[in-house]
């Protein structure tokens, strides 16, 4: 089925594959539910086999036209605010402010609301694919749980309706899906496992097991994950299933039940292209079952964007675009800001939408100009969708005749009336069925994680051992009496602490828990009930091996009843503490609070449990805390264990003199005061008298109101009271709700500085003061920079604007190619060589009102900064950039090859920095034409309006890598630097080269890591237009594909291969699968290979051909184009030998060497790739010639 689509899909007129299910092919659309039916019925013979052997590829691509749309999501000016309270300083800048026109004094607080979302409208269609877009902070996660219905219906003005009726909250949790952007999974299930648990929760109790398991190995074969079905998911320590695979079981588990709307959010974050594409891919595919597909993405692929049905892009809370993704270009165009034809029309859009954000008007003329286009549609559209769509009950009860699988829904004859809100089923199955699946869920997941519970046994054995060893055989005399108390405190407080190693795994299952029941996938107290039953187990193993291990070896009484009682006693406290611990991990946000309240509590329960201080000696006000201790009532019961024997006695005769200073009298002495103290008592007391017995030390001890199994049962009540408590926060805190709430935003005063704050305001929890690690002196040259005072003073100047302390990490010194940087000490990969805040930097924020309304509308930021360097230098020394502009860099000093004149950008004409560079010099000559008219109309402001100097501030300005998301400049260190080595910086050499400020050194062009192949279908190819039209189709750029008049051709960026022998890692898979489509030579061939591309989600010829003399042809084209590049690489270097450059401090010379450095980076690379694919063709000759 998807080869026939994928052929029907690329235009090309071949009929190379018949359906496999022509019954499939009537004019009733297929639905997910219908085809997990088939697949049943397939398996319903099979009953008692092992049906996980059989499986089948379902494909829901077809007939999706045949009937109408029944569901139709629309969204009504939707707005969303909060209140945010800012507390300011009333000192800023060591000034007052100023009192306001009523002459009330400043509050030291404010409020005021943040908006969030507003009035945002749109409409989504079963069968499509709606994806809202936007930066960061856009608001594209509140409009999904808008919609979602996880805001506060108090909190949230506009409308959100379902073929026109409102959807009441318990609907539709029933009949929609939320996938978060976290993948909350267990990692030690399977993927099939996982999915099979998620059908036992979803899918109602009347489908049988064997039609269950059918369901999931259909959806397994769906996802795309067959080969992973039996890999466990996996965590930072056991390995399991790739990120995307992971990403697809996350989708899986929520799709189980065939929702009609499927919410994600940032179902690709965090994924390469490929798996991102293929979850999409697996998403447009559930959209044409029938469903509804809302998902927020952030910067989609072109390939991405090619699935997508409907766009939304966001900018801060209001519509900026809303259409299908084929309506950019034309929109865009209108707006007067064309999207190149070489350029994703989604990343455009963005980087469009954040530069106008930073502008002083922001994106509201993008978001006026998108008003005006929809309110001439949204008439017309609001009609046709209305005749459209059906009735909510009607189009539920026709989604659930084709097959849809509600798991509200009883029985595939639900009638309409059935199918309304009011007789939804709130959970698909009941109470005891829901325990027995977590249950068993729980015990699979941990006996597979042998090693937490090996830790706690061990931490109890160890402390066991350590408490039996110190306490051994205590005997029964006053010392051994005390030593006992001592014993059973650390025992019975040992008990508590050791269950806080279980906080980390309860605080990952509530996540889990917490996303499984925001759409009812089971009962929250079936939850707390099988958490219970799944814990108490081990416990049981704990208290025995902790019992044995101290009972015996401290020399305990009691016998046999003693001992069974103290490991009930034991198991008792595990049971509370658990349930103590259970209850933190639902209401604490992360394990370091959870550990802080943990340990903070049992020590405050071990100081009030009566060991340390009596009862009677407590004060009134503390005494209630004395009740609730948790240590208190194990620890009586113990202590009643071992001393509620009337006939034991602890202190005889002189015994009683032991623990006070008579007791180191000689024991002659102690017998006269014995006798003594007999004839003042006239009682006859002998060395053989008992003189304490074990009523009188829990006598002293207050140890009086309760007796010790009364002590257990107040125990084992507090494990249930824990549980119980647990449950009501999982009942209260589990709502998935945003409600209205206060973000208490503390602006700290921040250093007094010579420029005012820009517009942009940083996060709260961004650091004010950062430190620069930075230092200006010369390394490597004999030729100084500038004096040692140009230094101070720069550095003093760099104090006062940002704040910053400055030390010597980098060194700025001159090089072959002019003034570069040095590492002034040892430097480690990964470490920060470079932070410099914000407002030290210069912005477009900077230019002047006056010439701001003048400029062009699509004037780019980087003309825009250039302006407004151009201005700073004419002020000169009154500029209160002085400092800065005068440690700029001159022409000469300068890597950009847009600086070279013709003469000598010829030297480097083979490189493909050569085109580029013609390519980047014509754009600035445009905007240069464009905005010589407004500059000339400013000569007080902006220096002598020549091109030259515009190009130089525009390859100043282009020396910096942007970043607008944070407050700072950071560069990270790619490798280890030695002192005295030259670093260098540019957008792919450096992990995170976010530099913002260049401090007067700029970038090399090119970083000699990669070299650009272009590559075109010849004309005179027979095949020319079939094979143009199936790149295009597959996702290779429209435009680069047989544009005759663009002689670049198609483009590949090739990077180094390490060995011939290597898989080739370097060379794009794309150039390789150009290459075996541009060697076809009949229309079958190309056939083969559209109809291996829809086994692969899309990639076309990404695998070996079959026929090893055409894999062979393919690649000797590739070697060939390589062989004639390193061919005109040599005689260009042979060249470059020749030019005669003798003084090296020449501009002359250090062009030279520049253009040597970057053929020959280039050619080491081409070299490389074409030594892999000679190895390669080699290997494939070698059968044959054997």
């Amino acid at each position: 089925m998807a080869e026939a689509e994928g052929v029907a899909r690329n235009g090309l007129m071949v009929h190379h594959y018949q359906h496999q299910h022509p019954a499939a092919n009537g004019d009733q659309s297929v639905t997910l539910g219908q085809l997990f039916k088939r697949v049943g019925d397939a398996h319903s013979g099979d009953v008692d086999g092992d049906v996980s052997q059989r499986h089948y590829v379902v494909d829901l691509g077809e007939g999706l036209s045949s009937h109408p749309l029944p569901f139709v999501l629309t969204f009504t000016d939707l707005s969303y605010s909060v209140k945010r309270s800012r507390r300011v300083s009333l000192l800023r800048n060591n000034r007052l402010p100023m009192n306001p026109p009523g002459g009330a004094p400043p509050s030291a607080e404010f409020s005021r609301r943040k908006t969030l979302l507003d009035s945002i409208s749109g409409e989504a269609r079963e069968g499509e694919i709606f994806a809202v877009l936007g930066a960061s902070g856009s608001g594209k996660s509140t409009l999904i749980d808008a919609l979602a219905n996880r805001i506060a219906k108090e909190s949230l003005q506009g409308s959100v309706t379902l073929n026109g009726e409102r959807l009441e909250g318990r609907l539709l949790k029933v009949i929609s899906a939320y996938v978060m952007q976290d993948d909350l999974l267990y990692p030690m299930l399977t993927v099939e496992e996982t999915l099979m648990f998620s059908a036992e929760f979803r899918l109602p109790r009347s489908l049988s097991a064997a039609k269950k398991k059918s369901r999931v190995q259909a959806l397994i074969d769906q996802l795309g994950l067959r080969s992973a079905a039996k890999t466990i998911i996996g965590d930072e320590i056991h390995r399991g299933v790739s990120g995307g695979e992971r990403r697809r079981v996350s989708i899986g588990i929520d799709i189980i039940h065939d929702p009609i709307i499927l919410f994600l959010d940032e179902p690709t974050s965090g994924l390469d292209s490929t798996s991102a594409y293929m979850v999409v891919k697996v998403l447009q595919r559930i959209a044409q079952s029938g469903s509804i597909v809302i998902m927020t993405v952030h910067q989609p692929s072109y390939r991405i964007l090619l699935l997508l049905d409907r766009l939304l892009f966001l900018s801060r809370g209001q519509t900026v675009y809303s259409g299908p993704p084929d309506g950019l270009r034309g929109f865009f165009s209108d707006f007067g800001h064309p999207i190149p034809d070489n350029e994703n029309p989604t990343e455009f859009a963005l980087d469009l939408i954040r530069e106008l954000e930073y502008t002083t008007a922001g994106a509201k003329s993008l978001v006026d100009f998108n008003k005006s286009r929809q309110n001439n549609t949204q008439l017309a559209l609001s009609t046709t969708a209305n005749k459209s769509s059906l009735s909510l009950n009607d189009a539920i009860s026709a989604s659930i005749s084709r097959g849809k699988l509600v798991s509200g829904a009883t029985d595939g004859t639900t009638t309409a009336a059935a199918a309304s809100s009011s007789s939804v089923r709130k959970y698909a199955n009941p109470f005891w069925v829901e325990m027995g699946v977590l249950t068993k869920r729980s015990f699979t997941n941990t006996k597979r994680l042998p090693e937490l519970f090996a830790i706690r046994l061990g931490a109890v054995l160890v402390t066991g051992f350590i408490l039996a060893t110190i306490f051994w055989r205590l005997d029964n005399t006053p010392k051994g009496a005390q030593e006992r108390l001592g014993f059973f405190a650390i025992a019975m407080s040992t008990m508590f602490y050791t269950c806080a190693d279980a906080l980390p795994v309860f605080l990952q299952e509530r996540n889990i828990f917490m996303r499984e029941t925001a759409y009812n996938a089971y009962r929250r107290s079936s939850y707390v009930l099988s958490h219970a039953i799944v814990g108490f187990p081990p416990l049981i193993l704990l208290s025995i091996a902790f019992a044995l291990t101290t009972f015996f070896a401290v020399g305990l009484a009691g016998g046999t009843q003693g001992f069974i009682f103290f490991t009930l006693i034991i198991l008792a406290s595990f049971w509370a503490g658990s349930g103590f611990v259970t209850f933190l991990s639902g209401v604490v946000a992360n394990e370091m609070i959870g550990f802080v309240v943990v340990i903070a509590m049992l020590s405050y329960f071990l100081l009030f449990s009566g060991f340390f201080i009596n009862r009677d000696r407590i004060h009134a006000y503390w005494l209630w805390f004395h009740y609730l201790s948790l240590v208190k009532y194990p620890y009586e019961a113990v202590m009643q264990n071992e001393f509620d024997d009337p006939h034991k006695c602890f202190a005889r005769g002189v015994q009683m003199f032991d623990n006070s200073p008579l007791g180191s009298l000689p024991e002659a002495m102690k017998l006269g005061v014995l006798k003594s103290i007999s004839k003042s008592l006239m009682v006859n007391i002998t060395s053989n008298t008992c003189i304490t017995t074990g009523a009188d030390i829990l006598k002293q001890q207050s140890i009086t109101q309760l007796s010790k199994w009364d002590c257990l049962w107040i125990t084992v009540a507090w494990g249930f009271l824990f549980r119980f408590v647990f449950y009501i926060s999982l009942l209260l805190g589990s709502r998935n709700k945003r409600r209205q709430m206060r973000l208490a935003l503390r602006i700290s005063r921040f250093s007094s500085s010579l420029l005012p704050l820009p517009a942009f305001q940083p996060p709260a929890s961004t650091p004010r003061r950062l430190r620069c690690t930075l230092s200006l002196r010369a390394v490597a040259s004999s030729k100084e920079c500038r004096s040692s005072e140009e230094n101070d003073k720069f550095l003093r100047w760099l104090r006062e604007k940002a704040g910053a302390e400055i030390s010597s990490v980098l060194s700025l010194g001159n090089s072959a190619y002019g003034r570069s940087i040095f590492a002034s000490k040892n430097i480690e990969a990964g470490q920060c060589i470079l932070k410099v805040p914000y407002i030290a930097q210069v912005t477009s924020k900077n230019l002047s009102s006056e010439v701001e309304p003048l400029l062009p509308r699509d004037l780019g930021n980087v003309s825009r900064l250039a302006i407004v360097l151009l201005a700073e230098k004419k002020l000169g020394q009154y500029s209160e950039w002085a400092t800065y502009v005068s440690c700029l860099p001159c022409v000469d000093e300068m890597h950009n090859a847009i600086l070279w004149s013709k003469e000598e950008l010829e030297m480097i004409r083979v490189s493909t920095v050569y085109q580029e560079t013609i390519s980047r010099q014509a754009h600035i000559k445009k905007e240069f034409s464009a905005l010589r008219p407004v500059l000339e109309q400013f000569p007080n402001v902006f220096d002598e309006v020549h091109l030259e100097n515009f190009m130089h501030a525009y390859a100043l300005v282009t020396s910096r890598a942007w970043d607008f998301s944070n407050c700072i400049s950071l560069v990270i260190a790619d490798r280890d630097y030695a002192i005295g080595e030259q670093v260098m910086i540019s957008y792919g050499k450096l992990c995170n080269a976010e530099l913002l400020l260049d401090f007067g050194f700029t970038l090399q062009n090119n970083i000699y890591d990669q070299v650009q192949l272009c590559m075109d279908i010849p004309s005179h190819d027979p095949l020319y237009e079939i094979k143009t039209e199936l790149l295009e189709n597959h996702c290779f750029p429209r435009n680069r594909i047989g544009d005759k008049s663009n002689s670049s051709g198609n483009s590949f960026i090739i990077k180094a291969v390490k060995s011939a022998s290597c898989n080739g890692k370097g060379i794009p898979q794309a150039l390789r699968a150009f290459a075996r489509v541009l060697c076809a030579t009949s229309v079958e061939e190309l056939e083969d290979l559209v109809i291996e591309a829809d086994k692969n989600d899309g990639r076309l010829a990404r695998r070996p051909l079959k026929s090893k003399e055409r894999e062979f042809q393919a690649h000797n084209i590739l070697c060939s184009r390589l062989a004639q590049m390193i061919q005109d690489h040599d005689v260009a270097l042979k060249v470059l030998k020749s030019v005669d450059a003798t003084n090296s401090n020449s501009r002359q010379y250090r062009r030279t060497q520049m253009a040597r450095d970057l053929l020959n980076g280039e050619l080491r690379i081409i070299q490389s790739a074409y030594d892999w694919l000679m190895n390669y063709c080699t290997n494939l000759l070698a059968p044959s010639r054997q």
